[in-house]
């Protein structure tokens, strides 16, 4: 009898199977001891048929990053689906970027993971692929909102900025405090007492004052933001912290 052959559907099914296993491995025994057979002796599939979707640890763990962008660029798209003015949308990539690290601390850190010549060395180029269009995915979305400030006329670049290296200022200014303040690092100096979604948007915040983008944080109503995306856009998740005795301080 001929193997029964799998649509998309199922072959997709399968491969977050084996995500979802190596997720729950690398939340329990970390990055560093994840292993292939571990994944197969979690998964009712054979080592052959892990191998197939998945051709090393690398391969795999650079899957589970990209399974993160995407996640994280859907978030995205949800935040900046507020109407508001370009400031309040660009606070909203921000928060949500915040949001998603507080949720899911782990992937938050695969990405990084990914990143490093070790892991991206060696995953398939299908894979890096993949992981070159999310980013580029997520670099698109906040570029547009920055795009929308110039055209409103709420930002102006200056001495030869381009919206790349702001792009890359904002992620980076979001990324760093998000690492710095995150759970599993010692609390020490000028860090000590901060509150992790307190200091992104007040980073955030200091960081758009910095490019004169309008209005001005003096002149803009931050909280009333942080309400609309806590209540309209993304109830869910809130709820999620709460039921878990984690409820956002802002």
């Amino acid at each position: 009898m001929s193997p029964k052959l799998l649509d998309d559907t199922a072959l997709h099914a399968r491969e977050q199977t084996i995500l979802d296993a190596a997720q729950q491995l690398i939340n329990q025994v970390g990055t560093t001891a994840l292993t292939m057979d571990k994944v197969v002796a979690q998964v009712p599939f054979s080592k052959g048929t892990v191998y197939n979707h998945f051709s090393s640890k690398e391969d795999l763990l650079t899957g589970l990053c990209n399974s993160s962008m995407q996640d994280l660029a859907a978030m995205f798209q949800r935040a900046l689906s507020i109407n508001a003015n370009s400031r309040d949308r660009m606070l909203a990539v921000g928060f949500t970027y915040m949001l998603y690290a507080y949720l899911y601390p782990d992937k938050f850190m695969l990405v990084i993971t990914a990143k490093t010549p070790s892991v991206s060395d060696k995953a398939s180029p299908a894979r890096q692929d993949e992981h070159l269009d999310l980013d580029n995915r997520l670099l698109t979305l906040v570029s547009s909102v920055l795009q929308q400030a110039i055209n409103d006329q709420d930002l102006v670049l200056r001495n030869g900025m381009t919206v790349e290296q702001v792009t890359f200022a904002f992620w980076s200014i979001g990324f760093g405090t998000i690492s710095l303040l995150s759970e599993n690092v010692e609390r020490c100096g000028t860090r000590h007492g901060m509150l992790l979604e307190q200091a992104v948007i007040i980073n955030c915040n200091l960081v758009l004052d910095g490019l004169n983008w309008q209005p001005l944080t003096s002149q803009n109503n931050t909280a009333e933001l942080i309400n609309r995306l806590k209540h309209d856009v993304f109830s869910t998740e809130i709820a999620m912290l709460e039921q878990q005795g984690r409820p956002l301080k802002l």
